[in-house]
C-alpha cells in the first residue's frame, strides 16, 4: 500500500522496528524508482513531531498489543 501511494505521489515514511522489513521495503522502492522515508522504531516509543504527517495508517499490526499500548499507539497517530 505504501509503495502504491508513493508511485501515485504521495511522500510516504515507513515505520518498523525490523531493519529487515525496512530493508525489503527499500529495495522495493528502489526497483519502482520511488522515494520514500524508512525509520527504525518501535511504534510504542515513536515520538514524530505533531502534525508532521497528513495520514497514518498501519496493517497487521495494532492488534498484537495490549490494550494499553494501543491506546498509545493510536494517540500519537492522530496528533
Amino acid at each position: 500500500m505504501s509503495l502504491h501511494l508513493a508511485m501515485e505521489g504521495a511522500h510516504v515514511t515507513l515505520v518498523d522496528y525490523s531493519e529487515k522489513a525496512l530493508e525489503n521495503s527499500r529495495l522495493a522502492f528502489q526497483q519502482a524508482n520511488c522515494d520514500g522515508t524508512f525509520v527504525l522504531s518501535d511504534i510504542r516509543r515513536l515520538q514524530a513531531p505533531n502534525n508532521q504527517y497528513d495520514l497514518t495508517w498501519n496493517a497487521g499490526v495494532i492488534e498484537h498489543f495490549t490494550f494499553d499500548e494501543k491506546v498509545t499507539i493510536l494517540k500519537e497517530m492522530v496528533v
